[in-house]
């Protein structure tokens, strides 16, 4: 979300993103709400059930290579066809630490002490 709204306020129309699904999900989802524009490019691995899920969210979904490489190859050269366009990463960006992060300080804002905080740190592209 935060990721989104911040390339929103920058001007950027249209989110592109590459994705095994999750991300993509996630970047459909919040393009929705912003009222953005988004186009998500998945490998062909991707199940078709993440696709029914990313298109729910009224985002475009391209179909582009036998892994994510591939599909972020396509995704990244979209990107830089048009001006109004942004990247989102599935990971790897400051953007989307800083919006992680957020969440404590949401917490925190809303007088909410948990007794405990659990937080993933492995997945896809965090090797």
């Amino acid at each position: 979300a935060y990721m989104c709204s911040q390339l929103q306020k920058q001007g950027v129309s249209r989110l592109i993103s590459s994705s095994g699904g999750n991300a993509g999900l996630a970047a459909a989802t919040m393009g929705r709400k912003l009222g953005m524009a988004v186009r998500v490019v998945v490998p062909t691995t991707t199940k078709p059930l993440m696709l029914e899920r990313i298109r729910a969210q009224q985002a475009e979904v391209r179909v582009h290579g036998a892994n994510w490489n591939e599909a972020d190859g396509l995704a990244r050269d979209m990107v830089a066809k048009e001006e109004t366009a942004a990247y989102v990463p599935p990971y790897e960006d400051p953007l989307l630490w800083e919006g992680h992060s957020s969440i404590i300080d949401e917490l925190a804002a809303a007088g909410v002490k948990p007794d405990a905080v659990v937080a993933s740190v492995g997945g896809g592209g965090l090797y």
